[in-house]
């Protein structure tokens, strides 16, 4: 049996400013159901190679604060942290998103997994990481690095 990534889910406060945001990084809705009563919409968000983003809305959160997260949402602490989506060119794509007005995003850096990223603010103050990667990584040769 074969497993591959299907989606990520994430919770939001306001699901318009999340597909406009979702959108401006090669997302776009192709799925939403309701409730009845409207306490929660769900959006699936279809990305590139099958790969889905799956967004809970509860009108409950409506009025909540946005996040205040560390860069990478809290590394230190156990559990789920970040989307990563992959760029052919990491400059370029920090360039577009600030001309399309998200500035709420890190330097491009390079990883100590020599990897070139910055990550990005979401509307509810979620960081989504932007990556390079063009690292030649094989299953059959690991790599091992080391602080020096």
């Amino acid at each position: 049996m074969r497993f591959r990534a299907h989606h990520v889910a994430i919770s939001v406060r306001d699901l318009a400013a999340t597909a406009s945001f979702y959108e401006a990084l090669g997302f776009r809705l192709c799925l939403q159901w309701e409730a009845r009563d409207r306490s929660l919409t769900i959006a699936h968000f279809a990305g590139s190679g099958g790969f889905f983003l799956e967004a809970f809305h509860w009108a409950a959160n409506a009025d909540r604060e946005r996040l205040d997260m560390t860069m990478g949402n809290d590394l230190p602490v156990a559990g789920v942290k970040h989307l990563a989506l992959a760029v052919d060119d990491v400059r370029a794509a920090r360039e577009e998103l600030a001309a399309k007005g998200f500035t709420d995003a890190t330097p491009v850096q390079r990883g100590r997994t020599e990897m070139d990223f910055f990550f990005v603010r979401d509307p509810d103050g979620m960081w989504v990481e932007i990556a390079q990667d063009d690292r030649d990584l094989d299953p059959g040769r690991v790599v091992y690095l080391q602080e020096s």
